[in-house]
């Protein structure tokens, strides 16, 4: 580094914010001292930068960089309010605070805001890092966005995001249908039904709906239901009197009161798949978003660490598993 120093004319300081992106250096700067970094074959080392992120974490809090944390859903205060966003957006701001940074949070359809004041707003803010809650309603942002990623590192949270396509964390949909499933039948149930909103499952590739059909290829399975995408409550009654499941895996608490009023629907077990404290008589999975937040987190400070910016060639994933929560909604078959 002080050879690069000497080179580029600048102090060893320089250098290490600059080959960090650290954003308190001018662009062309940085861009002149990663140069000289690039001719003289200079390697960052990955020891002495885990002792540095082990260092900072052991510190009181004094942050060293801000990440924003980007609601990129048409939706604000109404998102703000369900648990899985304040979830994801708990798990990373605890995470953050651990290893020293601080989380600003905006949204990305606030009125009147520019991509380009936007772009001004991070970088004035110290951004080192983007972390995009993305909508279950959409698989892309707007198009104008896209210059907010090439002086940023970037994550996707809750799902992978079409275009643009960063790095991104979430729950594993695909485990949490397999989970909820191995415990019905555990539980003594033989005809299992999923209703599930079809946006939501195509957002995540039907990666329920997939775990769903893939659990009724065990032995034990004899029948296999289709899947209701849900509607309103004269679909949901038909589609229950042809079907007659006696266990529903679903994240619509509304159908435990639709079911009442069908005969033989108070026998039918329930399980919600994203379960949480506030269901509290109801059995299901707790999808652990806050560890999905804390995960994206990681990843994107692995960037920075590494110096990584703009959109990755090939984007990786972090899927974080469902926990099984016992409840009153799913008791044992003909106990």
């Amino acid at each position: 580094m002080q050879d690069i120093a000497t080179q580029a004319g600048v102090g060893k300081a320089t250098v290490s914010l600059a080959l960090r992106d650290d954003p308190r250096i001018r662009p062309e700067t940085r861009r002149k001292i990663k140069e000289v970094a690039d001719r003289l074959g200079y390697r960052s080392n990955p020891t002495v930068a885990n002792l540095m992120a082990q260092l900072r974490a052991s510190r009181e809090p004094k942050f060293q960089a801000t990440l924003a944390f980007l609601n990129a859903s048409p939706r604000d205060a109404e998102l703000k309010s369900e648990s899985t966003f304040q979830n994801w957006l708990r798990g990373a701001k605890e995470r953050a605070h651990v290893l020293g940074y601080e989380i600003d949070y905006f949204w990305l359809h606030e009125p009147e805001i520019t991509s380009v004041r936007r772009l001004k707003i991070l970088q004035s803010r110290n951004i080192r890092g983007m972390i995009l809650a993305a909508p279950f309603d959409e698989s892309s942002i707007n198009l104008d966005d896209h210059i907010l990623f090439p002086g940023f590192a970037s994550v996707a949270l809750g799902r992978k995001l079409v275009e643009p396509s960063p790095h991104y964390a979430c729950n594993d949909q695909y485990d949490t249908a397999i989970t909820a499933m191995s415990h019905i039948y555990k539980k003594g149930y033989s005809r299992p039904g999923l209703v599930i909103s079809e946006q939501l499952d195509r957002a995540v590739e039907y990666r329920f709906s997939a775990g769903y059909t893939s659990a009724q290829k065990i032995p034990d399975a004899k029948t296999v239901l289709p899947v209701l995408y849900f509607g309103d409550e004269a679909a949901f009654g038909n589609w229950f009197r042809k079907t007659q499941p006696d266990s529903i895996l679903t994240d619509k608490v509304i159908l435990r009161e639709w079911i009442k009023k069908l005969p033989g629907g108070e026998k039918v077990g329930f399980v919600h798949m994203d379960w949480d404290p506030t269901l509290t008589d109801w059995a299901g999975t707790n999808q652990n978003n806050d560890k999905v937040g804390a995960a994206a987190v990681d990843i994107l400070i692995g960037q920075i660490h590494r110096n990584e910016s703009g959109l990755p060639p090939f984007p990786r994933s972090i899927m974080i598993g469902s926990t099984w929560v016992d409840g009153d909604s799913l008791p044992q078959k003909n106990a």
